[in-house]
C-alpha cells in the first residue's frame, strides 16, 4: 500500500497544498494513521456524512454520490 495515498491525493492539489502548509498537522495525521488507523478511517467516515444532508454533496455524470 506505500504510495497509493500519495497517488489518490495527487488529484487534490488544494489538500496537497494544506498538507504542505501544515507540517506538523500532516505529520500528526500520520503517526494517528499509523497507530490507530481503523480510527482514522472512522472519523473520515464521519466527515465525509456531512455534507451530502446539507446540499453540499451531489452527483455528477462521472461520479455517483450515495
Amino acid at each position: 500500500m506505500r504510495g497509493r495515498p500519495t497517488k489518490a491525493l495527487a488529484q487534490f492539489p488544494s489538500v496537497l497544498a494544506n498538507m504542505d502548509k501544515n507540517p506538523a498537522w500532516t505529520s500528526a495525521l500520520g503517526e494517528a494513521y499509523g497507530d490507530q488507523p481503523q480510527n482514522v478511517m472512522n472519523a473520515v467516515q464521519v466527515i465525509r456524512a456531512r455534507p451530502k444532508p446539507a446540499g453540499n454533496l451531489f452527483s455528477l455524470s462521472r461520479v455517483a454520490v450515495e
